[in-house]
């Protein structure tokens, strides 16, 4: 009763002030951990969560433009913030150039490598997701124009604010794309033809433009030719070589706008020796008169009978043999054959004799596969059997016989045994004609004719060379490689051969298969003292891709992206945008003013109390 109604009536107030005030610091601390912001012009000044990507594109196409990317980078970022999140990274491997805030970067020390890797945006979308907390996200691509560089993966970026840097500069440019011949087996001294596509990037048609062929550092061949703006054409040689071996070729244009593009080398093989081992009690005439045809005009192949008991015992024995007859494929021969592929590798080649019923002797080399069910087939009344062409699976085979129905042959006597996974070429009953086994290092090839008139009239056919052909010679004619077929080569390379570049620089394979070449031209591999080339060239796609117009580019962007042309443009379009200031620090601020109130006031009501 002593109390004061007075007093009472202010301590009430202060209790509704504190609970309107806890109530307010509760509300704003939610707000703030949600992080509102608000949307207005674009002010460098201000202190904003904002990251900024630059994709640089340092592929083949790029490269006249690369030595003036530092001043395109400090024009993009001009605008921004001084504590603005800059990374800069190439896309042909992602690797990051630089990662820090703005102010910190020194441009004229940053170093953007030349690459002849193919460049892509298809990757993209991975790396954007490490930025995704930042309020502002900028995305600015630097690249030409070029088509293959944009993908699906890129167009459907969201969130972002991306600006595409187009920099190509209208020039004039002719380029090797590739080449190729339809011909596949070339001795000495043979007329054959090469062909070759040249395409016009420019912004320019093209007349009377300078072709040359050089082979050996011969110029062999010189053509004039027109291409309009955006055309290709194709451009015949006819060649032939005196010799067998390695011949290293090189196609050249006459220099325009971008010259490393106007030249593709490439190697002519023409396989200089060939040593075959051969098991053949019968003496098989066939065989010996097609694997000779090939040393028409000289000497290539070398052929060395044995016995069975002369081939267990010998020591130089040669990575290809030839087992004529099942007979011989006894235990003791699977046993030296297996202890050459220890060492090297090996390709045993076998074909049954006429008299052989079915393949169960081939158990002594390849126990892990049943040929129970094999036996030998005998078709009457002049009936045969083809080869089905559609099921071929090796390529160059399929080659032999696919352009030409005349070239298919009949067979009569096979040992039959259907197709399975291991058949090269079937029948068209569906049984197999060639099955390749695989072994550690030992190939196995096996065929189900005979080489004799009854079994077929395949020995009396011209295109059995062929076929003999791909069977012992393992390169192509024409070979050349880029950073996306090189791999290719790599594999048949150890990582202790020693590479020399076009510029003589010696240098070994990465055991891990990642080594990336940065040179056009011939490179040498030293090899148990013997040197042999390899060709290194732009990759083709990138000599191929059209250059896109802006208007072409806008629908392979995503929607709501600029386009620019310079870096003036940029800085325009960076200060029109609508961007997102954080509101999170003036809640913070209310907060701990609130929290200030809250004590005072509640230590006043103490006092009072």
């Amino acid at each position: 009763n002593k109390i004061n109604k007075k007093s009472i009536k202010k301590v009430n107030i202060v209790n509704i002030l504190l609970i309107i005030i806890r109530t307010l610091i509760i509300l704003f601390f939610i707000l703030m951990m949600s992080r509102p912001f608000y949307n207005a012009s674009y002010d460098s000044s201000k202190d904003v969560s904002s990251v900024a990507l630059i994709a640089i594109d340092n592929s083949f196409s790029m490269h006249h433009n690369i030595d003036n990317i530092n001043n395109v980078i400090a024009n993009i970022m001009a605008p921004l913030n001084e504590n603005t999140q800059i990374v800069i990274f190439a896309l042909d491997d992602y690797k990051i150039l630089y990662n820090g805030n703005k102010k910190n970067i020194n441009t004229s020390l940053m170093k953007i490598r030349k690459s002849y890797n193919s460049n892509s945006l298809n990757g993209l979308i991975n790396l954007i997701n490490d930025y995704d907390n930042y309020l502002n996200k900028y995305l600015f691509v630097i690249s030409d124009g070029q088509e293959n560089l944009f993908s699906d993966n890129f167009r459907k970026i969201d969130g972002w604010y991306i600006n595409y840097l187009n920099s190509d500069i209208p020039k004039t440019n002719l380029s090797v794309v590739n080449i190729k011949t339809y011909n596949s087996l070339i001795l000495a001294n043979d007329i054959f033809q090469i062909e070759a596509h040249i395409k016009n990037n420019g912004y320019e048609d093209i007349e009377n433009h300078l072709l040359e062929l050089f082979i050996n550092d011969i110029n062999i061949g010189k053509r004039y030719i027109d291409i309009p703006s955006g055309d290709s054409k194709k451009v015949l040689f006819d060649l032939t070589l005196p010799s067998y071996g390695e011949h290293l070729c090189l196609l050249q244009l006459q220099d325009d706008d971008i010259i490393d593009d106007n030249k593709l080398y490439f190697n002519i093989n023409l396989k200089e020796k060939i040593n075959i081992d051969i098991i053949d009690q019968t003496n098989n005439k066939f065989l010996k008169n097609i694997l000779t045809s090939f040393n028409l005009n000289q000497s290539i192949i070398s052929l060395n009978y044995y016995s069975i008991e002369d081939y267990v015992n010998n020591n130089a024995l040669n990575n290809i043999l030839f087992i004529i007859g099942l007979s011989n494929i006894t235990g003791e021969i699977n046993s030296k054959i297996e202890q050459i592929a220890k060492n090297n590798k090996i390709k045993v080649i076998v074909f049954p004799d006429i008299n052989d019923k079915n393949f169960m002797n081939l158990e002594n080399i390849l126990p892990d596969f049943d040929f129970r069910n094999s036996y030998r087939e005998n078709l009457r009344n002049n009936q045969y059997v083809e080869i089905d062409v559609s099921s071929i699976k090796d390529i160059n085979f399929k080659n032999i016989y696919s352009d030409n129905p005349s070239r298919n042959i009949k067979i009569f006597s096979y040992i039959k045994m259907n197709t399975d996974t291991s058949s090269v070429i079937a029948l068209n009953n569906n049984d197999m004609l060639l099955n390749t086994y695989y072994k550690n290092n030992l190939e196995i090839v096996l065929s189900s004719l005979s080489l004799d008139l009854n079994s077929t009239n395949y020995p009396l056919k011209g295109n059995i060379l062929l076929f003999f052909k791909n069977l012992i010679m393992d390169y192509t004619l024409l070979e050349y490689y880029d950073n996306n077929t090189i791999h290719e080569k790599f594999n048949i390379l150890y990582s202790s051969d020693a590479i020399i570049s076009p510029s003589n620089q010696e240098f070994t394979l990465s055991n891990q298969g990642n080594t990336e070449l940065s040179e056009i031209g011939f490179y040498k591999v030293k090899k148990d003292y013997r040197k042999h080339h390899f060709s290194f060239n732009i990759n083709s796609d990138e000599k191929e891709s059209p250059f896109l117009k802006n208007k072409d580019i806008k629908p392979l962007i995503p929607p709501e992206s600029y386009i620019s042309n310079s870096g003036s443009d940029i800085i325009t379009n960076i200060n029109n945008i609508k961007i997102g200031y954080d509101l999170w620090v003036s809640l913070f601020v209310l907060i701990i003013l609130l929290l200030f109130a809250e004590m005072y006031l509640s230590t006043s009501t103490i006092k009072n109390d």
